[in-house]
C-alpha cells in the first residue's frame, strides 16, 4: 500500500508553490519547530490546505487515504499530525518556542541569570505553573503532554467564551448537511469521513454533536494553550486500629419489635481519648522524634536519604543483602567463627548463603581500594559489602566454609550412603534365598518351553526382563494372556500341592525399595563426592595445624584439649605397642593433624569413610553374585534388576485378581445355572401331578358316554344325552373323595 501511495504521488502534479509576497526587512519569515522538524510559513495568509509544507498530506486525503494514516505518516515526517485538526480555510499559526513564549519568559531569564535550577521550579510552583514544563525541550512548542509527577491533573481556569447563538446547528448548516444525509443512508463513518476530507472538510465534524453548532463547539473547545499542573494531595497518615470480627444483619431485616429496635435511642457516652489508647495504634513520641530528624535537617529544610556507596555490581548487592539480611549474628563474629573454624556458631545452612556472598578477585581488590582511600569505616556500605569487608582478613574462607559444612553433616551422608546400600544387599539376599521365587520361575520356564515346542531346542534359563513378555502375549481367545494361565497353572498346583506360590512377593518385598535406588549416583558417587571433600578439609586441617605450632606451647595446649563429643567419638584404632597389637583411643603419635578439633575429625573421617567404602564394594560384590545366579549379564544395574522384578510382581498380582474374579462369576452362573435346572425340575414334576389329578374322572366319564349310548369322544347332540351326562357328574361328586393336592 505504502508504495502505491509513493507512485501516486510521484505521478501527481505538484502544485505550484506561489510566489511569497516581498516584506519589509522589519518582517522577516516567521520560523515554526514542530517536532524536530522545522516549517517556514509565509505571512501571506496563504490556507492551510493550499500551504506547500502540508500539501502533500491533503492530497493524501484527496486520494481517500483515511485520516489516521495521514497522521501516521506526519508522525513519521516528525510533523505534528494535529495541524490537520485546524480549519482548513485558514492560515497556519505557528506555535512560538518555549524558550520564546512570553509566558514563561520570566523563568528562561532566570535561568540565564545562573538561579538554580530547583530554585527556578520553586518560584513556577508558586505562580502555579507546573514546573516539569522545564524539562520539556526549550526549542520546541509547548507539548500537550508534560513529563511529571503521575498525580491527578487540573486545568488552568480560563475565561467563559460565548458564541454566536443565531448560528445553526451542524446537522442544519448547508455546509454539513450533505454528509449527515449520507450517515442516514447508512454509510459508514469512516467512508462519510473519507468524502468530507476530498472535499477540504474537516472530518472531525462528524464526531461532534449535530445539535450544537459549529461555533459553539469551537467556543467550547479547550485552548490548547493551558497547561497542566500539578495539584498535590496533602499525606493523611494512615491510623491502624483494632477490628472487630462480627457478622452484621442487614437493616431490612431488622424489625421495630425486635432487640435492636430502640438501639438509635440509647444514649452512650464513650470516652474517645481512653477507646483510641487501647485500639487505635498510635506512634511514640520517640518514634516521631526521629523520623522527623530523619526526614529534616536542623534548619527544616527536607534532608536527602544517604545513598549508600556501590563498590560491587547493584544487584548483587541486593540479592546477598537479602540473604544476609536473615542472618541475625554480627559480621565480625560470623568472620571469626569462619577464620578460627568454630563450630556451633552458624548453622550449615547460614555458611551454605554466606559462600555465595564471598567476595571474588575484583571485588576483593575494588573494597581493599575502598578501605584505603576511606579508612576502616564501613558506614556508608551496603550490607552485602559490610560482610565482605569482614571476611577480608579471612583466609581461605570458602574452603574453611567447605570445611565446616562437611564437619557437620559428614555423619548424616555416610549414615544414607550405608542405609541405601543396606537396601541393595538385602533385597539381593532375599531374591537369592527365595525357594518359592526359585520354584515359580521353573514353572514359567517349563510353560515357556511347551509354546516353543515348535521352535527346537528347549530353553534352559531365560532373563528377567522377559518376564514382562507373559503379560503381552494372548491366547486365541484374545483375552487371557500367558500369565493368566500361568496364574492359573500355579493356583491348581497350589491346591495340589498345599503350596502358596501365588503369595512368592511375601519373599521379596524388600525389592520395593531397592528398585528406586540408583547405586551408581546415590552410593558411588556420593562416596567419591564426600572423599574430594574430605581431602580438601586436610588441607585446611594442615594449615590449621601449622598455625596452632606458631602459637607456642600456650596454643599447643589449648588445641589439645578434646571436647566431651569429641571423647566420645572417639574411634579405636589398632596400635602395635612393644611387640603386642591392640585395640587403643589414644591419639596417634606424631600426626600433626591431631593437634586441632578440625584435623582430628579428619583423621575420623577418613577412617569411617574407608569402611564405608569397603561396606559398598562388599554390596556391589553381593549384587554380581545375585546376577550370575540369575544369568543374567554383569552390565545390568541394580535398579534395572530390581524395578524389572518388581513390575512382574505388579504384574503377577494383577493376574491374580484377574483369575479370582473370573473363577467368582463362573461359580456364580454354575450356581444359576443348577437353580434354573432345579426350578424346571418343579415346574415339570407339578405339572405332571396335575396330569395325574385330571384324568381320575376319565373312566367314569367313558362309562356314562357308554350308558348313554354315545361313543368315546363324541360330543351329545340330543337333550336326553345332555341329561344323562350331567346327572352322572353329579353323582361322581357326591361319591369321590378329595385327593393330598387339593385337586
Amino acid at each position: 500500500m505504502k508504495a502505491m501511495l509513493a507512485k501516486k504521488l510521484q505521478n501527481a502534479e505538484p502544485t505550484p508553490t506561489p510566489t511569497p509576497t516581498p516584506t519589509p526587512p522589519t518582517q522577516p519569515q516567521s520560523v515554526s519547530t514542530v517536532g524536530s522538524g522545522i516549517l517556514s510559513t509565509t505571512s501571506s495568509g496563504t490556507p492551510l490546505n493550499k500551504d506547500p509544507n502540508f500539501t502533500k498530506y491533503f492530497k493524501m486525503m484527496k486520494m481517500g487515504i483515511p485520516l489516521p494514516a495521514v497522521k501516521q505518516q506526519m508522525m513519521k515526517d516528525d510533523i505534528d499530525p494535529d495541524i490537520l485538526d485546524q480549519d482548513h480555510n485558514a492560515p497556519y499559526t505557528p506555535k512560538p518556542a518555549l524558550k520564546d513564549d512570553p509566558r514563561y519568559a520570566k523563568y528562561f531569564k532566570m535561568l540565564k541569570m545562573m538561579i538554580p535550577l530547583p530554585a527556578v521550579k520553586q518560584a513556577m510552583m508558586k505562580d502555579d505553573v507546573n514546573p516539569h514544563i522545564l524539562d520539556c525541550d526549550h526549542n520546541k512548542p509547548l507539548p500537550k503532554i508534560i513529563p511529571g509527577l503521575k498525580e491527578k491533573l487540573k486545568k488552568k481556569p480560563k475565561e467563559q467564551k460565548t458564541w454566536d447563538k443565531s448560528a445553526p446547528k451542524l446537522k442544519d448548516d448547508e455546509r454539513f448537511t450533505k454528509y449527515f444525509k449520507m450517515r442516514k443512508m447508512g454509510l459508514p463513518v469512516g467512508a462519510v469521513q473519507n468524502a468530507m476530507a476530498k472535499d477540504g472538510v474537516d472530518p472531525k465534524i462528524m464526531d461532534m454533536d449535530p445539535e450544537k453548532s459549529l461555533s459553539q463547539h469551537e467556543a467550547e473547545k479547550d485552548d490548547e494553550g493551558d497547561e497542566k499542573v500539578v495539584e498535590e494531595k496533602p499525606k493523611v497518615p494512615k491510623r491502624r486500629r483494632k477490628k472487630l470480627d462480627w457478622k452484621p444483619i442487614g437493616k431490612d431485616k431488622v424489625d421495630k419489635d425486635s432487640i435492636w429496635g430502640d438501639v438509635s435511642g440509647l444514649n452512650l457516652d464513650l470516652d474517645m481519648e481512653e477507646f483510641d489508647t487501647l485500639f487505635v495504634a498510635q506512634p511514640s513520641p520517640d518514634q516521631k522524634a526521629k523520623k522527623k530528624k530523619a526526614v529534616t535537617n536542623e534548619d527544616g529544610t527536607p534532608k536527602k536519604k544517604k545513598a549508600s556507596v556501590q563498590t560491587i555490581d547493584p544487584k548483587r548487592g541486593m540479592n546477598c543483602g537479602i540473604s544476609l539480611a536473615r542472618i541475625k549474628i554480627a559480621f565480625p563474629v560470623v568472620a571469626e567463627a569462619i577464620d578460627m573454624l568454630k563450630e556451633n556458631v552458624v548453622t550449615p545452612e547460614q555458611l551454605m548463603v554466606l559462600k555465595e556472598c564471598l567476595p571474588d578477585k575484583d571485588e576483593k581488590y575494588g573494597l581493599e581500594q575502598y578501605l584505603k582511600k576511606n579508612g576502616p569505616s564501613v558506614d556508608e556500605l551496603c550490607e552485602a559489602e559490610k560482610f565482605m569487608c569482614a571476611v577480608l582478613s579471612v583466609s581461605n574462607p570458602a574452603q574453611k566454609i567447605d570445611a565446616l559444612v562437611l564437619k557437620s553433616n559428614f555423619a548424616t551422608r555416610r549414615n544414607e550412603v550405608i542405609e541405601t546400600a543396606k537396601a541393595v544387599e538385602t533385597a539381593c539376599d532375599d531374591v537369592r534365598i527365595s525357594h518359592r521365587l526359585k520354584k515359580l520361575l521353573a514353572i514359567i520356564l517349563k510353560v515357556g518351553n511347551q509354546l516353543n515346542v515348535d521352535g527346537g531346542n528347549k530353553a534352559h534359563a531365560f532373563t528377567i526382563e522377559s518376564l514382562l513378555k507373559l503379560n503381552q502375549a494372548k491366547a486365541f481367545d484374545r483375552k487371557t494372556s500367558i500369565l493368566h494361565y500361568l496364574v492359573m497353572v500355579v493356583k491348581r498346583n497350589d491346591e495340589k500341592n498345599n503350596e502358596t506360590l501365588l503369595k512368592f512377593k511375601e519373599d521379596i518385598t524388600s525389592i520395593v525399595k531397592a528398585e528406586k535406588i540408583s547405586f551408581s549416583q546415590m552410593v558411588l558417587d556420593e562416596l567419591r563426592k564426600l572423599q574430594k571433600e574430605l581431602t580438601s578439609l586436610e588441607k585446611v586441617a594442615e594449615t590449621e595445624s601449622e598455625r596452632i605450632k606458631g602459637c607456642g606451647d600456650e596454643g599447643l595446649v589449648a588445641s589439645l584439649r578434646m571436647s566431651v563429643s569429641e571423647l566420645a567419638g572417639q574411634r579405636s584404632r589398632l596400635k602395635t605397642s612393644d611387640g603386642t597389637t591392640h585395640f587403643d583411643k589414644a591419639i596417634l603419635d606424631n600426626n600433626d593433624l591431631a593437634l586441632t578439633p578440625i584435623g582430628r575429625f579428619s583423621i575420623d573421617a577418613k577412617v569411617a569413610l574407608e569402611e564405608t567404602k569397603a561396606y559398598a564394594e562388599k554390596t556391589q560384590k553381593k549384587f554380581n553374585a545375585v546376577l550370575k545366579y540369575f544369568g543374567e549379564n554383569d552390565s545390568l544395574t541394580p535398579i534395572q534388576f530390581f524395578s524389572t522384578l518388581g513390575a512382574f510382581v505388579k504384574a503377577f498380582d494383577k493376574a491374580v485378581e484377574d483369575v479370582q474374579k473370573e473363577d467368582k462369576r463362573k461359580e456364580r452362573e454354575k450356581r444359576l445355572l443348577k437353580m434354573k435346572e432345579e426350578k424346571e425340575k418343579e415346574a415339570e414334576r407339578k405339572k405332571k401331578l396335575k396330569e395325574e389329578g385330571g384324568g381320575s374322572g376319565s373312566p367314569r366319564g367313558s362309562a356314562s358316554s357308554r350308558s348313554s349310548g354315545g361313543k368315546v369322544g363324541e360330543l351329545p347332540t340330543t337333550p336326553r344325552q345332555k341329561g344323562k351326562i350331567q346327572a352322572s357328574r353329579r353323582a361322581s361328586t357326591m361319591t369321590s373323595t378329595p385327593n393330598n393336592f387339593g385337586f
